[in-house]
Formats: structure tokens, C-alpha cells, sequence
């Protein structure tokens, strides 16, 4: 079957996945569900409380490829969506070499038939001025650290590498920061132990530091289908003509 490019996903995939004898699923979250949560109701709050209400500095690791830009067409719609946050001079800083790179790959006109993603058809969310992208560390170490109200995205997601792991240790310590994090947090990492408010210290590259920042939880924003999402792909399928799932 020769699928078009611009199709749907589900156009793509419908004719060849009605009639299967056999699935290999995947099963990241195996018997989980994602959280039963407005995403962008959860940024716009976190946004208005953390950056109006309480004059603080609002940081979302994320993941550098895709991910980023997910977040960024998400912030472009609350503020867009939101007359407060729309007349607001609040700034947004995207930190991160590969991150900005992925950004600009995918805002590329010519990689648009690889994706089916809403944003691919928004070029606002690739020229937003409201967004600065740094890519030196010079730059975030004199633009991100000062005490000013802003947003910064940073990878990586789990604050265990690039800018986000420096960044960390600048805002864990402060009362001034709110952490909102956008997808899973492995087991003990560095993002585990400020969003889960358990500890009160947490090491970062071999020192240890005290938490006092604040987190908001997450969005959640994996790429991973749920429980609910695979049992409705088998049960999409047809039933006579399946045998097995792996």
C-alpha cells in the first residue's frame, strides 16, 4: 500500500493495520495511563502563578529533539489564547545547542511531510520573538542566572546533561524557582528528586545542593502510547484475522 505523505496518521496507518495476524506493541507503560490532565490548562496555570502572582522565575526541562518545540508551540498557544500572558513582557529562553539545531530542522518547510504534528502548520511558533535562543554557555551563565522573572527551557529532561544540569544547580537552591517538568523522570535522577519533593538535598555533577525551589509536577507530554491507547489499537484491529500479541 503506497500511504501519502501528507496523510493523517490515522490515514496512514488504517489500511494496514485494519487486518494483522500478529502486534508488536510496545509496553513503556505497560498497565499505566497518562495523567487525566489538560496540558496547556496545567502550563497556563503554572505560568500566571509562578511568573504574575509571585514574581518568580518558571523552568521547564526539556527533552532537546522534538520535545522543545512541542512545549513552545504549547506556550505560544496559552499566551496567544490568554490576554494577560499576551500583554505580559514576561521573556522566554530556550538554552541548548542540539535543542535550537532540532528546532530549526523542524521548522524547515521541506521536512514538513514527515510530520503530522499540529504545530508543523504554524510558522508563528518557529518566529515567535518572544523566544530567545542561546546556544553558549557565556550566554547562559549571564542571561539565566540573575533573579528576573522569565521562562527558560533547557535540556535535558531529566536535568542529568547539557545546560539544564548547570541550571539546576543555580535554581534548585532558590525559593525564587519553580520547577515543571514534561515527561518521565527515570528512577533517582536529578529531575526525580526536585519533582518529587522527597529529598532535601540532590547531587548535581558530584556536589551536593539543598532543594528550596518549588516543583509544579509535570505535563505530560511522552511519546509513549498508555494503557487506554494500546488496548484501543487491539481492539481497532480486526478480531477474526488477529492471532497473537507480542
Amino acid at each position: 500500500t503506497i500511504i501519502p505523505r501528507n496523510a493523517t496518521r490515522y490515514e496512514r496507518w488504517k489500511d494496514k493495520c485494519i487486518k494483522v495476524d500478529c502486534v508488536i506493541s510496545e509496553s513503556t507503560y505497560a498497565g499505566k495511563g497518562h495523567l487525566k490532565q489538560d496540558n496547556f490548562d496545567v502550563l497556563e496555570e503554572a505560568i500566571l502563578n509562578t511568573c504574575l502572582r509571585n514574581n518568580k522565575i518558571l523552568f521547564i526541562p526539556t527533552f532537546a529533539i522534538h520535545r522543545q518545540t512541542e512545549v513552545l508551540y504549547m506556550l505560544k498557544t496559552v499566551f496567544d489564547r490568554n490576554p494577560i500572558l499576551s500583554k505580559s513582557k514576561i521573556p522566554i529562553y530556550s538554552a541548548g545547542v542540539m535543542s535550537a539545531k532540532s528546532h530549526r530542522i523542524l521548522g524547515n518547510p521541506k521536512y514538513k511531510c514527515f510530520y503530522d504534528e499540529e504545530w508543523q502548520n504554524l510558522d508563528s511558533v518557529f518566529t515567535w520573538d518572544r523566544v530567545e535562543y542561546i546556544e553558549r554557555f557565556k550566554d547562559v551563565a549571564e542571561k539565566l542566572t540573575d533573579n528576573k522573572v522569565k521562562i527558560v527551557l533547557s535540556s535535558s529532561g531529566m536535568c542529568v546533561g547539557g545546560y539544564a544540569s548547570y541550571l539546576s544547580s543555580c535554581y534548585v537552591q532558590r525559593e525564587n524557582v519553580n520547577f515543571l517538568f514534561t515527561g518521565y523522570q527515570a528512577i533517582g535522577s536529578v529531575g526525580d528528586k526536585i519533582m518529587n519533593q522527597e529529598h532535601k538535598t540532590v547531587t548535581i555533577q558530584g556536589k551536593s545542593y539543598p532543594i528550596k525551589a518549588q516543583s509544579l509536577g509535570k505535563l505530560d507530554l511522552s511519546g509513549h502510547a498508555g494503557n487506554d491507547e494500546l488496548i484501543g489499537l487491539i481492539k481497532s484491529l480486526n478480531q477474526h484475522v488477529l492471532k497473537k500479541v507480542i
